[in-house]
């Protein structure tokens, strides 16, 4: 099996997301408002753009291992080590919610997070090989859980 794109680039999400930062600024740099409405603006701003640029991995699988794609390179871990797999209360636009991956190499815990395509197929797929792999591993579905390890 060759490698699959598990994870969405997010680049119509990034564009928007973009946009509407510019768009706030420029209405709230042109009127006179107080010194903490621009904390604020501030705020929200480097949220949104933390979540669609920096958390979420790029990540590719086949059958027996996934690709992590991070700034420092690619980390490969293979399905057995998965023990969780399980969507987050965090999503662009109440649609595309994160999911994150939990494994375990060399006895550390680790994460990855990422946003799946539209479809889903492949998170499905995924989903499956995992559990193939690794029956004790959990896929949860709820967004209702809050974990806020790694």
């Amino acid at each position: 099996m060759e490698r699959k794109p598990l994870s969405h680039d997010m680049t119509l999400s990034r564009v928007i997301n973009v946009s509407i930062i510019v768009a706030f600024s420029v209405i709230f740099f042109k009127t006179t408002v107080p010194w903490w409405m621009y904390l604020v603006i501030v705020i929200i701003a480097g949220q949104m753009i933390a979540f669609v640029f920096y958390l979420p991995d790029r990540i590719e699988f086949d059958d027996k291992n996934i690709y992590i794609d991070r700034s420092g390179g690619e980390i490969t871990v293979d399905m057995r080590d998965i023990y969780t797999v399980k969507i987050t209360p965090y999503a662009v636009n109440r649609s595309r919610y994160m999911w994150k991956i939990k494994y375990e190499v060399n006895g550390i815990k680790k994460a990855a997070r990422f946003y799946p395509d539209y479809d889903r197929v492949a998170l499905d797929e995924f989903t499956d090989l995992v559990k193939l792999k690794n029956p004790d591993a959990t896929i949860d579905y709820s967004t209702n859980t809050f974990d806020f390890d790694m």
